[in-house]
């Protein structure tokens, strides 16, 4: 019984998100970086996130798919609410809903906090993102961006998007990666993309929005 009703659920939300995005004529899409372990290793790969802001009641919702190693719910929290406090509106005056699609499972964590806070801010002030820059990083309370793992591959994801810029938190320019200490901005230069440090949000969305 308890399965039935659980799967009950899940199917009541899945109709919820098809209404939603069915009634919706406007929404953000954004690609955020991840890493996967292949039996080659780790290798970065491409999110795909898709933002809706409506009117509700403050609930957070989100739909996964792989929904292995994807632990992203704390985060998106953060995130929604700092977008609003930038934005000057109450969250809890709306609904909120992340629907995240990778075609592989990845290793889940905190380092999509950015680039969701960056889509939400886009979604309430209907502004359009710039398609040639990825970002990683958790996403604090205050708007500070803070450190994540996994930059390099992440880094090769974006070049596979054909991104020009790729932004990281401040102070991960140099990672020990093997034993070795490398300079991520001169490993993305070699493949084309400028990678930058950002601190804040605000420095973020500069790059997103110009």
């Amino acid at each position: 019984i308890i399965l039935w009703e659980d799967s009950m659920n899940m199917l009541k939300l899945m109709i919820l998100f098809l209404f939603i995005i069915m009634s919706q004529s406007y929404a953000i899409s954004i690609t955020a970086p991840a890493v996967a372990q292949t039996d080659y290793g780790y290798k970065g790969v491409p999110v795909n996130i898709e933002v809706i802001v409506t009117k509700g009641d403050g609930h957070v919702f989100m739909d996964t798919m792989p929904l292995t190693q994807l632990d992203m719910q704390g985060s998106a929290r953060i995130a929604s609410r700092v977008a609003f406090d930038i934005a000057g509106k109450d969250v809890k005056d709306y609904n909120i809903y992340y629907i995240v699609r990778s075609d592989v499972p990845i290793i889940g964590g905190p380092s999509a906090g950015a680039t969701l806070c960056v889509a939400t801010i886009a979604e309430l002030n209907n502004w359009s993102l710039n398609k040639n820059v990825m970002m990683t990083g958790m996403i604090n309370p205050d708007g500070s961006i803070g450190p994540v793992g996994g930059i390099l591959e992440k880094i090769e994801a974006a070049k596979e998007c054909g991104c020009d810029y790729f932004l990281i938190p401040k102070g991960e320019r140099y990672i020990n990666y093997g034993g070795k200490t490398i300079d991520a901005v001169e490993f993305g230069k070699k493949l084309g993309i400028e990678v930058i440090e950002v601190e804040s949000i605000y420095d973020a969305l500069y790059y997103f929005t110009n």
